[in-house]
């Protein structure tokens, strides 16, 4: 499979596949306990005309490979701080395609369009993001009281 057949598909933009982008971003990312809460998180954000916020999937040939978001808050003591690109992954069999960076590159975009200067992530990965052209911007704390470091990209948008 190619990566030019990848497709990013915002959920708001197409409902039918909704409940598949919930299914597989609660997969990815929630818990035995949590579903509800990303059907709920996932499902309003599509209601809305907004571009924040955002849930993307990316599929090649029908399947889904990859997800990513862009949201208000990425609970984490950083309220100061908006938007947030979240919920990024790949599947194990697709990563060193640039899906992951094809995935960033449409949140930047989409923000862009939306009047967005700036879009925030929080991580404990290191390196992966200050390749993509990420720049450290500090440290947050989740709910557990855990720091992580709080990386901001801008989108283009000038002044």
């Amino acid at each position: 499979m190619g990566i030019d057949q990848l497709n990013i598909i915002g959920l708001s933009e197409n409902p039918d596949l909704l409940s598949y982008g919930i299914d597989y971003i609660w997969k990815c990312w929630g818990s035995e306990s949590n579903f509800e809460f990303y059907k709920d998180a996932i499902g309003n954000a599509a209601k809305t005309a907004a571009s924040v916020p955002e849930f993307y999937i990316a599929t090649l040939a029908g399947e889904i490979v990859g997800c990513v978001a862009l949201i208000t808050n990425d609970l984490n003591s950083r309220q100061d701080l908006f938007p947030w690109l979240a919920c990024l992954y790949v599947d194990e069999k697709y990563r060193n395609r640039n899906i992951a960076g094809q995935l960033m590159d449409r949140v930047l975009t989409d923000a862009a369009k939306g009047g967005i200067f700036k879009v925030y992530l929080s991580t404990d990965l290191e390196n992966f993001y200050e390749k993509k052209g990420w720049k450290k911007n500090g440290i947050c704390y989740n709910m557990e009281g855990l720091p992580f470091t709080v990386y901001e990209k801008p989108t283009g948008v000038q002044i």
